[in-house]
């Protein structure tokens, strides 16, 4: 993972040196789904907004939990195309209704 940290250091001109032990165990806790493009994603934003040399757990699980909303509400448009395409549109607006309720 030091090699992936610098060279995210030099894409982002940031200097973070690692991770704390218990920010390292909230991410190798996490489900991957999008296993190394997913992971390099949440690293990147990790980096980027990161307030010192090594990354906290406040700053892990905050981002994991952002990612976790994010994975649901891709989640959520895997609609089923199955019916007419009124009652497909009735599922669609159904569910940008209650993405807009959050």
């Amino acid at each position: 993972m030091g090699l992936l940290i610098s060279d995210l250091n030099i894409q982002l001109g940031t200097q973070v040196v690692g991770f704390r032990k218990n920010a390292l165990e909230a991410l190798k806790q996490y489900p991957w789904e999008g296993n190394f493009p997913q992971f390099t994603h949440v690293l990147r934003n990790l980096i980027l907004f990161s307030h010192g040399a090594y990354i906290s757990a406040e700053e892990v699980n905050g981002a994991l939990a952002r990612e976790r909303e994010q994975t649901q509400s891709t989640l959520t448009y895997a609609l089923s195309l199955n019916g007419t395409l009124d009652e497909i549109t009735d599922r669609i607006t159904l569910s940008d209704l209650r993405n807009t309720e959050r």
